[in-house]
């Protein structure tokens, strides 16, 4: 396997991948639209996407049965279950102490609320799933959250309008995203007893990737008004994700699961390219 998959291959497994992901978005949007952040709002981002990931991977460990076919992450899951603990608390404390001790209270007060609704929609998830009923498709509550989550800290006093429809978009990504997984491991979730719109509502990802194309060309269109030429590098970071990750879909029985994963984990890290080097 080649070295960068094999490393995108444990992010994934380790739950590194969605923390890696929210932190480059972030940073994108702040280089974007000049807006000021310190170090603690990317290390509480980064600490609160694992330790939700995580955690949401241990609760499934302890549910799946050992026999039945799982997927690589919660096979870590599931045999480390008993480890887990001694490095989530440590962090769970970390970022409540730096939450504490360096958000301002508007941005402290932002941050319950958003963790007050995760914690409702993990129990929602996790309750439902537990008592073996249909459950909740997680792509959507995923999507919306971790939008959420990657713009909490990017709202200053004076909000470029552009940003909020850019954010809605990165929302539309991370769905885009997770509904495509979805498919891509149908099999393993139905043998999981794991909620999905592939699942339970195909009429509804049939549409995806008639859409997906479209919102790459959505995206672009805000490049219209930008006579600065600031927007252009996440635009085009955005049609870009779409698009592969649209072509990764159209081309994923040919593509091995446990290679798809960090594929598509790569190409929502295409914002690295406006980082590193523009």
């Amino acid at each position: 396997m080649n070295p960068l998959l094999k490393l995108l291959r444990w992010f994934t497994i380790l739950s590194l991948d969605a923390a890696s992901v929210a932190l480059v978005w972030q940073l994108a949007f702040a280089r974007t639209f000049q807006l000021s952040l310190g170090w603690h709002h990317s290390v509480i981002l980064v600490l609160a996407v694992w330790l939700a990931y995580a955690a949401d991977r241990w609760f499934d460990g302890w549910r799946l049965e050992k026999d039945n076919p799982q997927s690589e992450r919660h096979r870590f899951y599931r045999s480390n279950r008993r480890l887990l603990p001694f490095i989530w608390i440590p962090l769970f404390a970390t970022s409540i102490f730096l939450s504490i001790h360096r958000l301002s209270a508007t941005e402290l007060r932002s941050g319950l609320y958003l963790l007050s609704a995760t914690l409702l929609y993990f129990g929602l998830i996790h309750l439902i799933q537990i008592k073996e009923h249909k459950g909740l498709p997680k792509e959507i509550g995923t999507g919306l959250l971790f939008a959420a989550g990657v713009g909490l800290f990017l709202f200053p006093g004076s909000i470029d309008p552009l940003l909020p429809l850019y954010l809605c978009l990165f929302g539309l990504l991370c769905f885009v995203n997770c509904a495509f997984i979805g498919i891509w491991e149908e099999d393993n979730d139905k043998e999981q007893r794991q909620a999905s719109l592939a699942r339970h509502h195909p009429s509804i990802i049939h549409w995806i990737p008639a859409i997906a194309p479209f919102l790459s060309l959505l995206s672009l269109l805000p490049l219209l008004w930008d006579s600065a030429y600031t927007l252009w590098p996440l635009a085009a970071s955005f049609s870009a994700s779409f698009l592969l990750l649209d072509l990764l879909h159209r081309t994923h029985r040919n593509i091995p699961v446990k290679i798809i994963r960090p594929l598509a984990d790569l190409v929502l890290l295409s914002p690295l390219i406006l980082l590193l080097f523009l």
